[in-house]
């Protein structure tokens, strides 16, 4: 079975066909897993860097490997450094005065630092958690102690930033970048590249789960790539494993939703080109319903199901 779906076979399956495509997608993003998740179960390593940019999908994979290692006995507690930024309001500033919180120092970095190093020497610590609605941080009360052998996942885009690599050592560390190395194709032509897809990715789950309207989203975007530029890709250096979480029925799930909310683009935006350029490229697919996404699938990080 190809990897690359015709948009024909999408609409004129019957529904077994359906779940057994999606189910082959599935199962060879985790077939992508599988040596990370081999290799830490055979190691001693104490903290996975997981990575990625924006809408790679690094929640839900940290979770998936959290599964799989648990399967194996593993105990794996994930650690997000989103949990770890700053308010708002003290967020680094771009050079035209807006706050950039793609930027390395929205993170509280001396208190994860910390965190890291009481982790590495089996200390107690306490969480930290972050409400995207409220733009507040907040400290748990109740004291972390770690298990001898317990394995942490720390994700986010800045995971394998060197500072937070030195701070846990080469010897606990595992490193793993996450992103999408696949487009859309059709007709033997690019219909997505992979950042058009992730940035779809991101419009639904903004509007879906961070109440951030589509101009806001839109707005952030080339800030976002910026970012990924100058706080990412130079750490990928620092990652073992790279993982694709490119699954090529998504674009299809994706569709109604990016639909909607692109159509309320009005046309005085400075962004209403761009909204019709995606609105033109997604109109003649068909759609596959989200109740046909499965419940353990990256895709839930997207669309609200």
């Amino acid at each position: 079975m190809s990897d690359m779906i015709d948009p024909e076979f999408i609409r004129h399956s019957g529904p077994e066909q359906i779940k057994e495509y999606i189910d082959f997608c599935e199962n060879s993003f985790y077939n992508h897993l599988t040596p990370v998740v081999n290799e830490l179960a055979a190691g001693n390593a104490k903290i996975v860097s997981l990575a990625g940019p924006s809408c790679s999908g690094k929640t839900t994979c940290a979770g998936i490997i959290s599964d799989m290692l648990s399967k194996l006995g593993k105990k794996v507690t994930p650690i997000s450094t989103d949990d770890y930024f700053k308010s708002p309001n003290e967020a680094p500033l771009n050079a035209d005065g807006t706050p950039n919180y793609e930027h390395f120092e929205h993170l509280e970095v001396d208190l994860l630092t910390e965190t890291l190093d009481r982790i590495r020497a089996n200390k107690p610590f306490h969480f930290s958690k972050y409400d995207f609605m409220s733009g507040k941080r907040t400290t748990l009360p109740d004291e972390y102690f770690p298990a001898e052998n317990e394995i942490f996942i720390l994700e986010g885009i800045h995971a394998l930033n060197d500072r937070l690599m030195d701070s846990i050592g080469s010897t606990a560390n595992i490193g793993v970048y996450i992103s999408l190395y696949n487009g859309y194709n059709t007709d033997g032509k690019m219909l997505f590249s992979s950042r058009d897809i992730r940035f779809v990715r991101r419009l639904v789950r903004d509007y879906n789960y961070r109440s951030i309207d589509i101009d806001t989203t839109m707005k952030q975007w080339s800030n976002v790539i910026e970012g990924e530029e100058l706080y990412i890709m130079p750490y990928i250096k620092n990652a073992k494993y790279t993982v694709s979480s490119y699954l090529p029925y998504e674009i299809f799930v994706l569709r109604d939703d990016a639909l909607k909310l692109l159509s309320t683009v009005k046309s005085d935006s400075k962004y209403y080109y761009r909204a019709q350029s995606i609105i033109e490229r997604l109109s003649p697919l068909p759609s596959i319903a989200k109740q046909y996404v499965p419940k353990n699938s990256i895709l839930n990080e997207f669309i609200g199901k």
